[in-house]
């Protein structure tokens, strides 16, 4: 009896130390991926809020193009390395096999891919960065929320499938890693959409820089947050395996 009670403690500890340890491990993943978007995507804005006006002044008809250029070139240096890195710290907290150039040259590959396809570099042109254009022309707000939403589910199917091509290597039950980054795009486009959309009637400024910040905080921390869910998923398996 008293080997059953102690047992039972001791599991009980371990069950409350899992809990715990998954806590962390997520908040961390949150801030990893709020670092990564607030730094990455920041870049973004920065460079097309200082680069666009005079590439419009004196490249007309070609301007939209080049911008375009710029914006993918950026994003997948300055976003893929960041993200890559502040993640891949997380990651190898709990397996120390995966190494930082893989997972960061997977990161940047997805999210070159997803630059290339014009979708992002379109998307905050059409939105309103630096008053180039306004929205989706005249379709109802609720259909832009539409558009926007599927656009984050392909957005995040091409960042996450490089990175679970190489995390499928390190944890076993790995196929939720894709849908989690989809599902986690669509509400971080939804979002970045709503601050852009907010920002394309204020102008340049204080007030401007302050919404763009918190957009991007939020968006990072939302997105970091559902992906997360799957990450503290395979914990409990590497654990286990290597009990066994």
């Amino acid at each position: 009896m008293s080997d059953y009670v102690i047992n039972h403690a001791d599991s009980g500890k371990r069950s409350k130390e899992i809990i715990q340890d998954h806590w962390y491990l997520w908040m961390y993943w949150v801030l990893a991926n709020l670092i990564g978007v607030v730094i990455g995507m920041g870049s973004v804005f920065l460079v097309g809020t200082g680069v666009a006006p005079g590439i419009e002044t004196y490249m007309g008809k070609l301007a939209d193009l080049i911008i375009a250029g710029i914006l993918i070139i950026t994003g997948t240096l300055v976003e893929g390395t960041v993200l890559g890195t502040v993640q891949w710290i997380v990651l190898h907290h709990i397996n120390k096999s995966i190494k930082w150039l893989a997972w960061v040259n997977a990161t940047l590959i997805g999210v070159f891919i997803a630059w290339a396809l014009g979708t992002i570099p379109s998307t905050l042109v059409e939105f309103g960065i630096n008053g180039i254009r306004t929205t989706l022309g005249e379709l109802n707000l609720f259909l832009d929320y539409v558009i926007v939403g599927a656009l984050g589910l392909v957005l995040g199917s091409v960042l996450g499938l490089p990175q679970w091509l190489l995390i499928r290597l390190y944890f076993s039950q790995t196929e939720w890693w894709v849908p989690a980054n989809a599902l986690a795009w669509m509400f971080g486009m939804i979002i970045l959409f709503s601050g852009i959309d907010v920002v394309s009637t204020l102008g340049l400024g204080l007030k401007t820089a302050t919404v763009i910040l918190i957009t991007l905080i939020v968006t990072g921390a939302v997105v970091g947050a559902i992906h997360g869910l799957v990450l503290v998923r395979l914990v409990p398996q590497k654990n286990n395996s290597s009990d066994n």
